[in-house]
């Protein structure tokens, strides 16, 4: 979670923590103990920053509250736990914008793709170099199809700093896909 403080206010939440664990997958397989992190580590972390947060934003006279999903919210994955508590935030973050939007306070979600941060590069190792059969082994890999490659976190980073912006004034309960066009196909 980061969290922006102008002088006395807080204006802005950036709730950007979550993953999966390995073991993630067919819900009649799965271990309980990973139902409980992954739901933990997704959402209730996103839900307790902004149970905390929100009246802080309103306080300060509103701002923008940022949920980090992911591409797994928005098509079937062989991840059964983390693509639920990710759909979950999508709800979530519809539900607070409608909810807070008269207090001038702006909810939206970004929903990445693959982004070549450390947990990824351990868990699927470097996958910079974009050619064909690094799509392949990503698809072998996630069940999807990867078409544009892999972004970087600098990607996510800029979405994000234009929804904490007030030029993004008009956009609340969105889901932005940033993900080179995965979830489209």
């Amino acid at each position: 979670m980061r969290a922006r403080v102008s002088g006395d206010k807080l204006d802005v939440l950036y709730n950007c923590a979550g993953g999966s664990v390995d073991k993630d997958g067919a819900i009649t397989e799965i271990e309980p103990w990973v139902i409980d992190h992954t739901i933990s580590l997704d959402l209730k972390g996103t839900l307790y920053c902004c149970r905390e947060v929100i009246p802080e934003i309103i306080k300060s006279g509103g701002g923008s509250v940022i949920n980090m999903s992911s591409t797994a919210a928005l098509q079937g994955t062989s991840m059964h736990i983390y693509s639920a508590a990710k759909g979950a935030i999508i709800s979530l973050t519809r539900s607070l914008a409608a909810t807070y939007s008269k207090d001038l306070v702006r909810v939206n979600a970004i929903c990445p793709g693959i982004v070549l941060t450390d947990r990824v590069k351990k868990r699927f190792g470097d996958l910079s170099d974009q050619h064909d059969d690094l799509k392949d082994s990503i698809a072998a890999r996630t069940a999807v199809r990867y078409t544009f490659g892999v972004g970087q976190p600098d990607d996510i980073a800029q979405v994000a700093l234009f929804l904490a912006a007030d030029e993004s004034r008009m956009v609340n309960g969105c889901v932005i896909a940033a993900d080179g066009g995965l979830s489209a196909f």
